[in-house]
C-alpha cells in the first residue's frame, strides 16, 4: 500500500506542476521578453489608486473653507519620490469665507498634489478669480495650503477693474486679495465704456 501511495503522490505532484506551468505559459502567451520587461519598467508609473468625480471638502471648526472638485485623481507612491496625486483632467478649488460666500476660485487643466508637503502645483491654463472681480491667468502656479499662499515664477496676467498687469512672478494670499507681481511689465488702463 505504501508503494501505491508514493506512486499516486508522485503522479499528483507531476500533474500539479504540469497545470501550473501550462497556466504560466498561457498567461505569458503572446508577450515577448521585451514586452514583459517593459511592463516591469513601467510598473513604477502605475497609480496605486484611482478615483473619479472627486469632491473634497476641507473645514475648520465646522466651517467649510475649501472645496476641491476633479474628474480624476491618480495616487502615486514611488520609493524614490514623495507620494503625489495626479489630476491630469483638470480641477477646481473654491475658497469660502466664514459665511460660506465665495472668496476665490482656482481652475487648471492639470495639477499635481504633494500631500506631505501641503503643496498643489497647477499647470496648463491656470485661472484664479476673486470676489472683487480680479482675474489671474498663468501656466504655472503653486498653492501652499500650510502657508495659505499662491506663488509663481512664471508669466502672469492680472485683469482688474482698473487695468491689465503683466509680470514674471506672483505672490498672493490664497483668497487672491493681497497680491504682488514680480518684474511687472506695465499697466494698461481699461476705459469704462458704459457697458
Amino acid at each position: 500500500m505504501k508503494k501505491s501511495n508514493k506512486v499516486l503522490s508522485a503522479y499528483v505532484l507531476r500533474t500539479f506542476v504540469f497545470i501550473a506551468m501550462s497556466l504560466h505559459l498561457l498567461g505569458c502567451g503572446g508577450n515577448s521578453m521585451d514586452e514583459i520587461e517593459q511592463l516591469r519598467v513601467d510598473e513604477g508609473l502605475l497609480p496605486i489608486s484611482t478615483s473619479r468625480n472627486i469632491r473634497l471638502i476641507l473645514s475648520d471648526s465646522g466651517e467649510v473653507k475649501i472645496v476641491m472638485t476633479a474628474p480624476l485623481i491618480e495616487r502615486f507612491a514611488e520609493k524614490e519620490e514623495d507620494p503625489y496625486n495626479l489630476l491630469n483632467q483638470g480641477m477646481e478649488v473654491v475658497f469660502l469665507d466664514s459665511l460660506g460666500n465665495l472668496e476665490a476660485n482656482v481652475t487648471s487643466e492639470h495639477a499635481i498634489h504633494y500631500p506631505e508637503k501641503n503643496i498643489l502645483v497647477l499647470t496648463k491654463n491656470v485661472v484664479v478669480n476673486n470676489m472683487e472681480g480680479d482675474k489671474l491667468n498663468s501656466e504655472y502656479l503653486i498653492w501652499n495650503s500650510k502657508t495659505k499662499k499662491i506663488t509663481s515664477n512664471d508669466f502672469v496676467k492680472i485683469t482688474t477693474g482698473d487695468g491689465i498687469m503683466y509680470g514674471d512672478g506672483f505672490e498672493a494670499d490664497q483668497d487672491f486679495t493681497n497680491y504682488r507681481i514680480k518684474n511687472s511689465k506695465g499697466i494698461i488702463s481699461v476705459e469704462d465704456e458704459g457697458l
